[in-house]
């Protein structure tokens, strides 16, 4: 545990200097400080809540495909929010399948589903706006580094988007299992993907209709709360950018957060944010277009993994060890349930 506590802060403090090396650099220290902080706590309390309504949705199928108490699946998912800061975000997928694996002794696999189909529905409307906003920005954006930026973050996006959700037809879910058995001669490791997609495919055809609408409504309001933490981000610092702008600018800010080899696009949102508005908005300060950008960074990243880290602290203390805990401390375990009633034995004779 000592050992996750000094990581985490070690990433934490690196989160820390790249938003203060940038704030410094555009001189956006002071704006940050004096921002209204009522309308940034707002803006965090939005971000949770869009983290929430993923959560949900991914422990509503948890729930429906193997019958996990509902509150158990919120705690662990939410407890894996701070494992989300590495370059393609699968920390925080591997991190809910090992504590799902560990508090309820549920297959890795069913974890992994839940998780593929919530970001696959998510991820789908990204690739939807996203793709408009990319043809609109290869005829017209001449940085080069925008460019390749948003088209990287894109291309997984878009290439997420096909594998998790093209094997809900189940010939297509099969092909993509035997692509990973023909290259599994270079190496073993993959056969364990080809049974995997085998099994996701029978999965996501066994999963209703209903059940997926339901998630992708949910998704659709978490995307939504994205949006208005960003917004209320800007308010805080008193800028006022013009809606549709605001809409371009967080589509921008979406896809590099998923941007390859940069984690959680750190950086990458906040020079490339910064550089488009103050094209598009140039009778906003420079310096309140960067602590805009800055907070909204606080909203989306360093609370949400401070909140995230110590949630699983608490629910780590709470977790049975080997030996003098009963299961019933697991968090979202049912504590109301009523211990069977010993059988008594009969030490009357037999005749």
């Amino acid at each position: 545990m000592v050992g996750k506590v000094t990581q985490f802060f070690l990433i934490l403090v690196g989160i820390i200097a790249v938003l203060g090396i940038f704030s410094t650099l555009t001189n956006s220290f002071g704006t940050i400080t004096s921002a209204n902080m009522f309308f940034l706590a707002i803006a965090c309390f939005f971000f949770i809540l869009s983290i929430l309504a993923w959560v949900f949705s991914w422990a509503f199928l948890l729930k429906k495909s193997s019958n996990l108490p509902f509150k158990g699946a919120v705690f662990a998912g939410f407890s894996s929010v701070y494992a989300s800061i590495d370059p393609f975000q699968f920390g925080a997928d591997a991190m809910r399948a090992l504590l799902i694996k560990n508090w309820f002794n549920a297959p890795y696999s069913d974890s992994l589903a839940a998780s593929m189909i919530t970001k696959g529905l998510k991820f789908l409307l990204m690739a939807l706006f996203a793709g408009i906003i990319l043809l609109f920005f290869v005829f017209t954006q001449p940085d080069a580094w925008f460019t390749i930026a948003f088209f990287s973050g894109f291309v997984v996006i878009l290439a997420a988007t096909l594998l998790f959700l093209l094997p809900m037809h189940k010939k297509v879910g099969f092909r993509i299992a035997g692509f990973f058995r023909h290259i599994s001669k270079f190496w073993k490791k993959f056969l364990l993907a080809e049974k995997f997609f085998r099994s996701y495919s029978e999965y996501l055809c066994a999963t209703s209709k209903k059940a997926i609408i339901a998630v992708f409504i949910i998704v659709s309001f978490s995307l939504f709360f994205e949006f208005l933490s960003l917004l209320f981000s800007f308010e805080a610092v008193g800028a006022s950018v013009p809606i549709e702008l605001m809409a371009v600018l967080f589509i921008i800010a979406i896809v590099l957060d998923r941007a390859p080899f940069v984690p959680r696009g750190i950086g990458l949102v906040e020079s490339i944010g910064f550089s488009f508005v103050l094209i598009n908005v140039p009778s906003i300060p420079e310096q309140k277009i960067a602590g805009a950008l800055v907070l909204f960074a606080i909203a989306r990243i360093v609370v949400p993994t401070i909140l995230s880290f110590a949630f699983y602290i608490f629910c780590a203390n709470r977790q049975p060890k080997k030996e003098g805990k009963s299961p019933e401390s697991l968090p979202g375990k049912n504590k109301n349930k009523k211990p069977e009633k010993a059988v008594e034995k009969n030490n009357s004779p037999n005749n």
